[in-house]
């Protein structure tokens, strides 16, 4: 029967369901600190208990919280919004970015997968892959988008200078040890993806990985 599971969930992360998911998200491209493409798209996802959402919206500026749980991140065209209860944060994109332009293509996101699912194939139960594969690409490729934006806040406070690629290798690697706690707990009955605990995993992991990098460069 495990046989069968671990066969099972190789097929599940198989690069054609991978495609399927990567499909849904569109390119991405950010000018002078505004989401340009996609305009009026919006795409929402809920954790599997209903208590945390991700909103990716740029139909316009304004945050639209209804019938949304009440932890979140909600991404609209010009700023990143962090919603706790009735409390809301809101980053703008232009603060964040530096006036820094780039474009998160179909492609950098594919490689991004490729590499995640190559190390949770490693570290992460075979089996759970099997309730869990696919609630991963959804919760990983939006993660992916959210950690890639933080990780500008970051490389600021440890004044890094990084590519693109280096980005999505860095938010594939924070997002992994999340990824083998939930696989754990979902053994356990106890885990569930993009909880908020898993959120602060890897923003501790993404802010650690920086600074050994920042100590190898000091060295070098």
């Amino acid at each position: 029967m495990f046989n069968g599971a671990c066969f099972f969930s190789v097929q599940l992360f198989s690069p054609q369901v991978a495609e399927e998911f990567i499909s849904q998200v569109p390119e991405i491209i950010f000018e002078k600190g505004k989401i340009t493409v996609p305009d009026d798209y919006r795409y929402v996802y809920v954790s599997q208990k209903g208590n945390l959402f991700f909103v990716f919206d740029t139909k316009d500026s304004l945050v639209n919280l209804k019938n949304m749980p009440p932890f979140g991140l909600y991404i609209t065209k010009d700023a990143l919004v962090t919603v706790r209860r009735n409390e809301l944060r809101r980053i703008p994109f232009v603060n964040i970015l530096n006036k820094f332009d780039f474009t998160l293509s179909q492609e950098d996101l594919r490689q991004s997968v490729k590499e995640a699912v190559s190390l949770s194939k490693i570290f992460v139960p075979p089996i759970v892959f099997v309730f869990y594969s696919p609630f991963f690409f959804s919760a990983f490729l939006f993660m992916a988008v959210v950690f890639f934006i933080v990780s500008f806040v970051l490389t600021q406070i440890v004044k890094m200078q990084m590519t693109t690629k280096e980005r999505l290798r860095l938010v594939a690697l924070s997002i992994m040890p999340a990824g083998v706690i939930n696989g754990v707990g979902m053994l356990l009955n106890a885990g569930i993806l993009l909880e908020p605990l898993s959120m602060a995993v890897v923003l501790v992991y993404m802010y650690c990985f920086l600074k050994d990098g920042q100590t190898v460069d000091d060295k070098a």
